[in-house]
């Protein structure tokens, strides 16, 4: 009969948090876009491959250009990140 009170107490914690957590969400809500999502993607993987892949090093450190990606993380292996979108993989 302990436990039963003990899982019944539990229950009742995680309905009070999860009411408070949604009230959280509500004035969020309310104050400002709760999820904000103002990422925008400049380039696809398979762009950047097709652009740069026939340049060398020296090459790719005079141009400088900045890329904007977005995707996911697939493999991390020390300072090295794949990363594929819906267009290909990436290193």
């Amino acid at each position: 009969m302990a436990d039963n009170n003990e899982s019944n107490l539990t229950a009742d914690d995680e309905n009070k948090l999860i009411a408070q957590r949604r009230e959280k969400l509500q004035q969020l809500r309310q104050q400002r876009e709760a999820f904000p999502n103002d990422f925008e993607r400049k380039h696809r993987s398979a762009e950047l491959i097709e652009e740069f892949d026939d340049k060398d090093a020296d090459e790719l450190k005079q141009l400088a250009s900045p890329a904007v990606v977005a995707g996911r993380i697939i493999r991390m292996r020390g300072p090295f990140v794949v990363i594929q979108d819906g267009y290909g993989q990436m290193q």
